[in-house]
């Protein structure tokens, strides 16, 4: 574990170099139990990485999608730093059958970085598909974000299908007609 801190250490430096003050990253399944392990094993690694961000003023953002958005935020709180945020994907949520929406509200403190992505939901797939085509409802997820504070990126996020290069420009243009209808 100790190559990983290292090597997000020095993820987290060149972040900085290129002015981006934000570092988006898996950090594995958060057990449901505190008195698991892994819980104080995560919780002792993310400290140092969340302060070590902190004291350089950037963000290590951990992707949902695991667990549900409380217990992420009940980790997070565990953590206690500045420097752990979260990267907020919705469709990783759906695909797991929770609420991204009820979701943003549970971490709305500490989303730094979404992604736009959509999914089915574990009744039709779960499957990634394109953007505006699955489960998550984006004129209510955007609104959502944007009244709980969020105003930074929508990152479009394409891992699977037949052409990504086709749906990230067609995501690229739903967004930007959504936003444009939304801020009207």
């Amino acid at each position: 574990i100790e190559w990983r801190i290292e090597r997000t250490k020095q993820i987290l430096d060149l972040s900085i170099d290129l002015k981006t003050p934000i570092v988006t990253t898996h950090i594995g399944v958060i057990p449901q139990d505190r008195d698991n392990p892994s819980w104080q094993t995560m919780q002792e690694a993310l400290k140092e990485l969340a302060d070590y961000a902190a004291e350089r003023e950037c963000s290590l953002a951990a992707e949902t999608g695991p667990e549900e958005p409380e217990l992420m935020r009940k980790f997070i709180e565990t953590v206690d730093s500045q420097g752990l945020k979260v990267n907020y994907d919705p469709a990783n949520l759906v695909m797991r059958g929770f609420d991204p929406i009820a979701g943003v509200f549970s971490l709305r403190d500490y989303i730094v970085h979404t992604h736009a992505k959509d999914a089915l939901g574990p009744d039709k797939g779960p499957e990634e598909v394109p953007l505006g085509e699955g489960d998550v409802s984006f004129p209510k997820y955007i609104r959502t974000l944007q009244e709980n504070g969020y105003d930074g990126y929508l990152t479009v996020e394409r891992e699977v299908g037949d052409n990504p290069v086709a749906d990230i420009a067609k995501a690229v243009q739903f967004l930007r007609n959504l936003l444009a209808r939304l801020n009207q």
